[in-house]
């Protein structure tokens, strides 16, 4: 049967809660009567007390949780200790209480500062201060670092980490920065004993591993791990903004906060959209105003006098038509006469140059005489050039005879000019042979230089083999030697190349380390959406536990109806054996039946899959970027490059030694070679050295015979080749002689033959002479200007009779035609239409624009209501989200969805505040106005149950308030550390607070306390009561040293 019972206001807030975490990022449902949240009907105290921790023992069975325990810590120049202190919190395990005491200011919360530091790179008291985390007492090369073990689950981890801090210049004045480093380590256990194992060296990667390891936030871990001084009481008494910052940092609930701003621009750009749509209407109806020249109200006054103008636009339509039908007719009229006109002209052209023509008749008849005289002058004309050629070219070849004979100048040469030419003839041969023989004896002459060159040349050869010998010979005592070096460097090259092996297997080792840090930055991006999924499965989960409780005990509550159902008259009832019912009860409209159990419990079984699904993809991920971290050796990628260089230099050194070595043994194999070669290699020096000495011999012989003919046949001159020169100067003279006189016959000959051919040519032409020829020629200019002439004659007859003779001249009127009158109407009937036309387009022009101007108002008009509409919708959801006016709670909208989570912290503080206030006291979640328009729906209250009326916080007293303080924080730390997937808190730190207790009231404290030690819980405080020292064994003692420093005593 369905539950008809109407939502409580939790209810309706909590399905909302649920519908902003799963639709980020879409549009809401609008609902313009804003957020309703009834005051929901709460429960007896106790009886909801009861539930909670119900509930509480429900989901922790329920769930795969992980122990979280601080087990040790190192601390070395971090605040006031200055040496290295440690502190064992496995030694508390046992009690599971311990104090940390001492003094004001002996860095007892130092210590809680270490760990926070550790674990989240930051400090409490000092953050944004990391300078402070060094201890003033540290020296320059004093060493600033925390060491932290802790185990989460089965895992057991250690975080290194130093803060940056500048420090004294080793060398010159100034500091220097020493940079921030962290390195995180896991135990690996096995049968050789246990190994600390690197993770990461970088502290962003350290961060982000143990973020992911602890499940915890800085903000969270602080909540619910490390109550610092003054902190836990915050959250109590905080204003509704300082809550809901708190709250912000522990849930992540800022995105809504973002939905709302983003609502608010969206709003923003809305209303600035709608200004500019009604600008720009205004701005088209003021441009159709003046279009129209009409004065313009609104859009809706423009339609009558956009139809007027329509109208007068249609009408200069019509009369500008009838204007260009007249202008068509008056210009056919026009070209038709103009056409006529044209045709008069050309007869009238033809026949005047017809007449002109006829004019120069006589003397075109002239020009074709002349031309006539010129053609027949040219067939004469190649026998007149080759007469006067043939005359040119004797008196050429007597100029010459007459030349070369005065440049004959040798007395016997000139006497032979005389005689006859036989006789020339014979003297020239014989001085060719004394030409030919003069040559061979001018060569062995230019060959003397050389043959005295080759020589000198023979000689240095001789001194050249002898020195080589006596080289070859020192050379050949020096191989031993040489060969024992390459010996000794081919042994070191052998043991370099024999490195080659090992140097790859380490670059193959270092690549793929290096491979595997590119793939753990992979899926350390991609973790983030999986813890995601993680997280947001596992509220899910917790929803559907709750839910499932929730109806187990409405349940609870109506099991006397169900027992009534089953009672029959006259039977015994099975709870009191009675056999009278007189008053049996009743099933309420909200009774739980079992299908709505069923329906919850396979809601939880859906929500508890997904969650395991969500949980084991992640830990998946987890395990590959674990695996991915092992190969990688926790060594970052830049020093994995910097080695996979280094192994790649070492391989290259090896294959370098390899190729050397090769080198090294054909050195050593060519010098046993030359060894071997060396007796005769001398051998051969000695046969060249002799060669070269008989070569010297051959040469000096050589020469003197040289030098012996050159001086027989030099004669009277200096040298062979001067008398060569002469004799050949000779013979050229003497041979141009005979050809010049050989030249001139042949001239002679050839005039007789031309003047013959000349003759023949004038008497077959009819010239007189070679004279009358020439002048009967004409130049080429002449020639061309006169058959130009009487071409031109000719074809000028021939196109004015063509003319005259064209139909289109037959029945032309005699007298010129007007055109004037026909150009002038033409002229009128254009004006006519072109005004016609500029008052037609002007009036069509006007009419379109202001079409334009009224449809493009019309669609903005449009438009704008549209987008009125959409921006009245988004204004009042923005307002509403915002907790503006119509949200009657004035609460926003992400305070709406920490309220379910502030209900969840409050029902789970409630079951410890009941105890230790002796069942007086609960907190409520109000959801109250607060006054002067402040932020509401994250109040809190408490009520009295013994006056049975709400009391604000800040009316209890100090131990009242720090009871309800530590309740609450301890409420919250179980939300908190639900939401971060079950993580259990294995170690809790309080930070002060105490001295504000009554001794009963710290008692009850001291029992809440005592209580968080089961299942193996340690708790350690920080206080200065003295009633706590007596009753807390062990402890934490900080000492101040006399220098000023503080140190450790675990007692």
């Amino acid at each position: 049967m369905r539950d008809s019972r109407p939502p409580t206001g939790r209810d309706e807030r909590r399905r909302r809660v649920e519908l902003c975490r799963t639709c980020q990022g879409e549009e809401r449902p609008r609902d313009h009567r804003g957020i309703p949240r009834a005051r929901a009907r709460r429960r007896r105290a106790d009886t909801r007390g009861r539930a909670a921790h119900r509930r509480r023992h429900r989901r922790a069975r329920g769930r795969r949780g992980r122990r979280v325990r601080i087990n040790r810590v190192e601390i070395t120049g971090f605040g006031p200790y200055k040496s290295t202190q440690t502190v064992d919190f496995d030694a508390f395990a046992d009690d599971g209480l311990f104090l940390i005491g001492g003094r004001t200011g002996a860095g007892k919360s130092s210590i809680l500062d270490a760990i926070c530091f550790a674990l989240f790179d930051g400090v409490p008291r000092y953050d944004k201060t990391e300078a402070r985390l060094r201890s003033d007492h540290c020296g320059p090369d004093d060493p600033t670092l925390v060491v932290l073990e802790f185990t989460v689950g089965d895992d057991r981890y250690r975080v290194e980490r130093s803060p940056a801090y500048d420090r004294p210049k080793k060398r010159g004045d100034g500091t220097t920065k020493t940079p921030a480093s962290a390195r995180l380590a896991v135990l690996r256990r096995g049968a050789e004993g246990d190994v600390w194992e690197g993770l990461f060296a970088r502290p962003a990667d350290v961060g982000n591993e143990l973020e992911r390891v602890l499940g915890l936030s800085k903000e969270q871990f602080l909540q619910v791990v490390l109550l610092a001084q003054n902190r836990f009481q915050q959250f109590l008494l905080a204003k509704n903004d300082e809550r809901q910052a708190l709250l912000r940092t522990l849930f992540g609930t800022r995105r809504f906060r973002d939905y709302e701003d983003a609502l608010a621009e969206r709003t923003r750009v809305l209303a600035e959209g709608l200004s500019v749509t009604r600008a720009r209407i205004d701005q088209l109806v003021a441009q159709a105003s003046r279009r129209l020249d009409v004065e313009l109200m609104n859009l809706e006054s423009a339609d009558d006098a956009a139809a007027a103008l329509h109208r007068q636009a249609e009408e200069a339509a019509r009369v500008a038509a009838i204007a260009d039908e007249a202008h068509r007719v008056a210009a056919t009229a026009h070209e038709g006469l103009t056409a006529t006109a044209e045709r008069q002209r050309r007869r009238a052209a033809a026949e005047q140059r017809l007449t002109e023509l006829d004019a120069s008749a006589e003397t075109i008849a002239r020009a074709r005489e002349r031309l006539a005289l010129h053609r027949s002058a040219e067939t004469v004309r190649p026998a007149v050039l080759a007469a006067r050629a043939a005359r040119s070219e004797a008196a050429l070849a007597a100029t010459a005879l007459s030349t070369a004979r005065a440049g004959v100048s040798h007395d016997d040469d000139r006497a032979l000019l005389e005689l006859e030419r036989a006789d020339l003839e014979t003297h020239i041969e014989r001085l060719l042979r004394d030409e030919g023989e003069l040559e061979a004896i001018t060569a062995d002459e230019r060959a003397l230089p050389g043959q005295r060159d080759a020589l000198t040349a023979a000689e240095a050869r001789l001194t050249t083999a002898t020195t080589t010998l006596t080289d070859a010979l020192t050379r050949s005592e020096e191989l031993p030697a040489r060969l024992e070096g390459v010996l000794e460097r081919i042994t070191a090259s052998s043991v370099a190349a024999g490195r080659a092996e090992s140097a790859a297997a380490e670059r193959e080792r270092c690549q793929a380390a290096a491979r595997a840090a590119e793939m753990l930055d992979e899926l350390v991006l991609a973790l983030p959406a999986a813890e995601a999924l993680e997280l947001d499965q596992g509220r899910k989960r917790t929803a559907a536990s709750i839910a499932l409780d929730r109806l187990h005990e409405r349940r609870l509550g109506g099991h006397a109806a169900e027992l009534a159902a089953a009672l029959v008259d006259g039977e015994a009832c099975s709870v009191c054996g009675s056999l009278e019912h007189p008053a049996p009860a009743e099933a309420g409209d909200d009774a739980v039946t079992e299908s709505m159990v069923a329906a919850a419990v396979a809601d939880l079984e859906a929500a508890t899959r997904g969650a395991d699904e969500a949980r084991t993809a992640a830990d998946a991920l987890r395990a590959r970027i674990g695996e991915q971290r092992v190969r990688t050796d926790g060594v970052d990628r830049a020093t994995l490059d910097e080695r996979v260089t280094a192994a790649s230099r070492a391989v290259a050194l090896a294959a370098e030694a390899a190729e050397t070595l090769v080198a090294q043994t054909a050195e050593r194999d060519a010098l046993r070679r030359e060894l071997d070669e060396a007796e005769a290699r001398l051998a051969a020096l000695r046969e060249k050295r002799d060669a070269a000495d008989v070569e010297a011999s051959v040469a000096r012989a050589a020469l003197a015979t040289a030098t012996d003919r050159v001086e027989q046949h030099r004669g009277e001159f200096t040298t062979v080749a001067e008398r060569l020169r002469d004799t050949t100067r000779r013979l050229r003279a003497l041979r141009s002689v005979a050809e010049a006189e050989r030249r001139e016959e042949s001239a002679l000959s050839a005039l007789a033959t031309a003047d013959e051919a000349l003759a023949a040519q004038l008497t077959e032409s009819g010239f007189a002479d070679a004279e009358s020829v020439e002048q009967a020629l004409l130049s080429p200019t002449d020639q061309g200007e006169v058959e130009a002439s009487v071409r031109a004659h000719d074809e000028g007859r021939a196109i004015a009779k063509a003319t005259l003779a064209d139909p289109e001249l037959d029945g032309l009127p005699s007298e010129p035609v007007d055109v004037d009158a026909s150009a002038a109407a033409l002229l009128v009937s254009e004006h006519a239409r072109d005004e016609a036309r500029s008052a037609r387009d002007a009036l069509i022009e006007r009419d379109t624009s202001v079409a334009e101007l009224l449809s493009a108002a019309r669609a903005a008009a449009s438009a704008s209501a549209e987008a009125h509409a959409e921006y009245e919708t988004v204004a009042t959801l923005a307002a509403s989200l915002r907790g503006d006016t119509p949200n009657t709670k004035k609460m926003k909208l992400e305070s709406y969805v920490l309220a379910a989570e502030l209900e969840e912290i409050v029902a789970a503080a409630n079951g410890r505040l009941r105890q230790m206030s002796g069942g007086r006291y609960r907190l409520e979640h109000s959801d109250a106005l607060a006054y002067r328009k402040a932020s509401s729906g994250l109040g809190l209250q408490v009520l009295d149950l013994h006056t049975g009326r709400p009391r604000s916080t800040h009316s209890l007293s100090g131990g009242e308030s720090f009871l309800a303080s530590l309740a609450l924080a301890l409420g919250l730390a179980e939300v908190v550390t639900g939401r971060a997937g079950g993580v259990t808190l294995d170690t809790l730190f309080i930070d002060e607070g105490f001295g504000s207790l009554d001794g009963d009231t710290l008692e009850i404290a001291m029992g809440t306390l005592d209580s968080l030690r089961a299942g193996g819980r340690t708790i350690g405080l920080i206080s200065h009561v003295e009633a706590m020292k007596e009753q807390i064994p062990a402890k934490l003692a900080i000492d101040v040293a006399d220098g000023g420093w503080s140190v450790i005593d675990q007692r």
